[in-house]
């Protein structure tokens, strides 16, 4: 066994290990929070585009089914339910 070491456990401290954690945990946090941005976003994004397609197909006599995977309903909401 190597000196200064005990078995599978590392010579760090507990205070040393709290703030190792802490900075991942805050790094995960901002990651989070920006994909959290991008997805709402994004979901913005798709709304308005529905929307333009709906409007498109409607002033136009097309069927949505054919330009829209399943169709869509009156609400324009997401595939899965959010």
């Amino acid at each position: 066994m190597e000196k200064g070491k005990e078995a599978g456990k590392s010579h760090e401290s507990p205070e040393s290990r709290a703030s190792r954690l802490a900075c991942e945990l805050r790094r995960i946090d901002e990651a989070i929070y920006m994909l959290g941005g991008e997805l709402a976003a994004a979901a913005a994004q798709r709304k308005a585009i529905l929307k333009e397609l709906k409007q498109t197909a409607e002033a136009n006599g097309l069927n949505l089914s054919d330009y829209h995977e399943g169709g869509m309903d009156a609400d324009i909401t997401l595939p899965w339910g959010k």
